[in-house]
């Protein structure tokens, strides 16, 4: 997931105002031509950047497909940190547990892993590399923590007799962005064509505080309630998807979801993904207006 670096991926933009820089780029399917856009992280301040969290890593098989998960991980250029080697700290968190390990990322190098569920497997963590779903955490001993690594996460979705995936671009959640009380996921969607997924998780480090999380359902035109879905708990590392909760409702339309702390006195990243049912290829919905 380089910009520049192999077949099917092109640099698309940036733009300039004032001293800030944006910008983004594409890796495009050779076969479906599907396009998964990765963002440049938003420039958080330093010190919300020493705990960094990624709120899906998956390697897993359901009736619409395979799902595989692709990370690169890479250095920010710092004057006066080592030239080689230096040492993140990777832990993987599910239901059964949590599994850390070091991984070392040189200031030119990139560190590319096609396969999360066989890159876990091949550091020691405890899972199926073909049947798994958790979270990532990347943080360091240093005083800075992980501020100097860069990470990229997409899942990759390949249908039925399909020559190709498609991909959705999963987001690195930086600390100071967990939300503490409630967050809206917006932009949810079923019907015929289209089928939504809403997930939770909790960041917290091990041994930190559970949260207790409730989700209400909105109809998209008025705002009206349509649903709750039941509590989870969450402690932390975990997470808790729902599976076509407007469906379970009986509810076909546009939606939004609020994610509300009803328990606990954890913080919890929520977001939502809207797939296509004929080919599974997923937009990503995160959270917004946390709080």
């Amino acid at each position: 997931m380089r910009p520049g670096h192999g077949d099917g991926e092109e640099a698309l933009g940036s733009s300039r105002c004032g001293n800030d820089l944006l910008g983004y780029f594409v890796r495009n399917d050779g076969a479906t031509n599907d396009g998964t856009v990765v963002p440049f992280e938003e420039p958080d301040v330093l010190p919300g950047r020493r705990t960094r969290f990624l709120p899906a890593v998956v390697g897993v098989t359901s009736e619409h497909g395979r799902y595989r998960t692709e990370l690169t991980l890479g250095r920010r250029e710092r004057w006066g940190l080592p030239e080689k080697g230096l040492t993140f700290t990777v832990t993987y968190r599910d239901e059964k547990g949590a599994t850390t390990f070091p991984v070392a990322v040189d200031i030119d190098g990139i560190v590319e892993v096609p396969d999360a569920g066989a890159w876990l497997a091949a550091n020691g963590v405890p899972i199926d590399p073909n049947d798994f779903a958790g979270t990532l955490t990347f943080s360091s001993d240093r005083p800075e923590g992980a501020i100097d690594l860069l990470v990229t996460a997409a899942v990759q979705a390949r249908g039925a007799d399909a020559a190709g995936d498609y991909g959705v671009s999963v987001p690195v959640v930086n600390e100071v962005r967990w939300a503490k009380e409630s967050a809206l996921v917006p932009g949810l969607r079923q019907d015929a064509s289209f089928r939504s997924n809403v997930a939770v998780t909790n960041p917290e480090p091990e041994g930190g505080p559970v949260v207790t999380l409730e989700v209400t359902l909105h109809q998209a035109s008025d705002g009206s309630v349509i649903g709750v879905l039941p509590q989870v708990t969450l402690p932390p590392g975990r997470r808790f998807q729902w599976n076509r909760p407007l469906s379970q409702i009986g509810y076909g339309g546009d939606a939004w979801a609020e994610v509300r702390r009803v328990g606990g006195s954890g913080r919890f990243v929520a977001y939502g993904v809207v797939n296509d049912i004929v080919t599974s290829d997923g937009t990503l919905l995160p959270m917004t207006a946390q709080r």
